[in-house]
């Protein structure tokens, strides 16, 4: 559009020029204005064509300065040739007026324009701030030299301080100094346009250390550069020590299970070495002696045992649930002086497989000791096995005085540890919870015993 001035105001000027002959004594001081107003008017022109986005305002706007513009030329024609009004009859200069109305109503439009968008920029501004306000994260806005222009109150409780305490400061004036060249890094990246997900240290007013989560993403002006920063932060410090407890706590286990598995396996092997050493040499020993050492071998490999899958992986078993259950029951037999357990398989569920762990042996064997401990004198353990769509249903019942009411409720409950259940049936019950499966105490007719039914979930 300026160009078209432009071209008008040569063919104007080529007009006259080649029409009239120059005047005889020209006034340069008007001439001079002339040339001045009519380079004013063109910037405008151009001005107006490339900032005003309104296009009613731009319209008008462009059609008055080009007035003046137009009327700006023929005054400078005018004071350079005896064209007189000859060559178009009238003055344009007569219409500088129309333009100057123009141009007025057109920056009266666009200042209008601005006065309701800015109202309505105010208002969600407003709104933009209140929501930031109301988030239940840190938020920190900034510039990208980490000066914090805006803090909303949840990042400011992090530190420890005000709102107004934290606007005006660097981020980094907060952050555990051997972390400040990564926030640079942080922020160079930012200028790049790049979002970024990261943890730092920082420090609150007192001195407290802050383990934080940023979500930085770039703030970006009116033309699409790059100005600042947007931060939402997350005090994750409660999170990092829980879980470096649990990494502590995981490690204690482990060094717990080695010093168990090396001190007391160690042991057990020299008690198991003496058993043998009696047993070969006591000829001629009484049936009763012989039993009692039977039962502390059997007692002493069963600890082996268990001290080896405290410290080993998991691992699939080809075993079925009948020969699994039998090879534990004979362990407990050897181990329970006068236990006796019978094992029953409804049909083609003997050699099905459960879900287990290494563990899973020792929850049975819970049961079974805990039957010969409170069954009285030669208990007996009855064990019958069945499927129920796709899990194992194991009832183990025994022929003792049962578990009495009072006791019913607290039975898996750890630290009950009077009567029938304790540690062991609570152990029991976090093994077989573990493998997916269950323990409920039972009442059959027919059995005055305590009754548990075991549910485990069948390998797929």
């Amino acid at each position: 559009m300026p160009a078209i001035n432009l071209l008008a105001a040569a063919i104007i000027v080529a007009i006259v020029a080649l029409t009239y002959p120059a005047s005889d004594s020209v006034n340069y001081v008007n001439v001079s204005k002339d040339i001045i107003q009519i380079g004013i008017s063109f910037l405008i022109i151009v001005i107006a064509h490339r900032l005003v986005k309104d296009r009613g305002s731009y319209l008008l706007a462009h059609l008055g300065f080009s007035i003046l513009f137009l009327a700006s030329v023929d005054e400078l024609m005018r004071d350079l040739f005896l064209s007189g009004p000859a060559l178009w009859g009238y003055r344009v200069q007569d219409l500088m007026w129309v333009g100057l109305t123009l141009v007025g109503f057109a920056i009266f439009k666009r200042t209008k324009a601005l006065t309701e968008s800015e109202g309505k920029y105010t208002a969600l501004s407003s709104q933009y701030l209140d929501l930031l306000e109301a988030l239940p994260e840190g938020v920190a806005i900034g510039s990208l030299d980490e000066t914090i222009t805006f803090a909303n109150e949840k990042f400011a409780k992090i530190l420890g301080l005000e709102e107004k305490d934290v606007v005006g400061r660097k981020f980094i004036d907060f952050v555990d100094p051997v972390e400040v060249n990564r926030i640079l890094g942080q922020s160079k990246t930012r200028e790049q346009g790049m979002p970024s997900v990261y943890s730092v240290r920082m420090f609150s007013k007192s001195g407290e250390r802050r383990i934080v989560r940023v979500s930085a993403v770039p703030k970006m002006n009116g033309h699409g550069k790059v100005e600042g920063v947007i931060s939402v932060v997350t005090d994750i410090t409660e999170r990092v020590k829980s879980e470096e407890e649990k990494t502590l706590q995981e490690r204690e286990k482990e060094l717990y299970a080695s010093l168990l598995q090396h001190d007391l396996g160690n042991d057990l092997q020299v008690i198991l070495g003496y058993i043998d050493g009696v047993r070969m040499l006591a000829h001629g020993m009484p049936d009763p002696a012989k039993d009692m050492l039977e039962s502390a071998q059997a007692a002493s490999v069963r600890m082996a045992n268990l001290l080896k899958a405290l410290g080993a992986p998991a691992q699939p078993s080809d075993e079925g649930i009948g020969p699994f259950l039998e090879r534990i029951a004979s362990d407990c037999e050897k181990a329970n002086r006068g236990l006796s357990i019978e094992i029953n398989a409804d049909k083609g569920t003997r050699n099905l497989k459960p879900t287990g762990s290494s563990l899973l042996p020792m929850a049975f064997e819970n049961i079974f000791r805990n039957a010969a401990k409170h069954a009285g004198h030669n208990p007996i353990i009855n064990v019958r096995i069945s499927r129920h769509d796709g899990s194992l249903s194991i009832l183990i019942s025994d022929n003792g005085p049962g578990v009495p009411e009072d006791k019913r409720s607290k039975l898996f409950q750890r630290g009950h540890s009077k009567g029938r259940g304790g540690l062991g049936l609570y152990l029991t019950k976090q093994i077989l919870s573990a493998c997916g499966g269950s323990i409920q105490l039972r009442t059959i007719e027919g059995v005055e015993g305590a009754a548990f039914e075991v549910t485990l979930p069948l390998e797929l």
